[in-house]
């Protein structure tokens, strides 16, 4: 439970700052960005898409949300292994489970990495050292909103 509190933290703080980079770059109804997952579909955006390990990401939003999902249903397939089987069994089961959660973060976080330096490259706010801390995830906001070079272009949403 600790973990799920925690991604959702994480996921408002991440949708907090797109919707300042939203206004910032003067994009209409900006404000709706603040919903918890509405920042991934800006990212595809503003993006156009970006790439995770050289796989090209169209629909992030999208990914994000079947992510969780995944997440969600081993969970949930989890807490039902505790009350079907043995103690030992429900934790073979448990460590089976935890390997799509993993994976489901692990791509999530280098998503997170690829498209923060994509916004980046786009707002001309690339500097020594921006990946490191991109992937340290705390300082995106920050990253995306300091004062950089002059240049990006105000974004329409179709």
């Amino acid at each position: 439970m600790i973990g799920w509190m925690i991604l959702f933290a994480w996921i408002e703080y991440y949708a907090i700052s797109i919707a300042l980079l939203a206004k910032k770059t003067g994009t209409p109804h900006w404000g709706l960005y603040i919903i918890p997952f509405a920042s991934h579909f800006f990212v595809d955006t503003f993006t156009g898409g970006f790439k995770i390990l050289t796989i090209p990401v169209k629909k992030w939003g999208k990914t994000v949300l079947i992510f969780v999902l995944v997440a969600i249903v081993a969970q949930i397939g989890c807490n039902w292994a505790e009350n079907m089987f043995t103690q030992e069994m429900a934790g073979y089961f448990a460590q089976i489970m935890f390997l799509p959660i993993c994976l489901c973060g692990l791509i999530y976080w280098l998503g997170t990495i690829a498209s923060t330096l994509k916004m980046m490259d786009i707002l001309f706010l690339d500097f020594r050292g921006a990946a490191l801390f991109a992937a340290l995830m705390l300082p995106v906001p920050f990253l995306l909103l300091r004062k950089g070079g002059s240049g990006y272009q105000k974004v329409t949403m179709q």
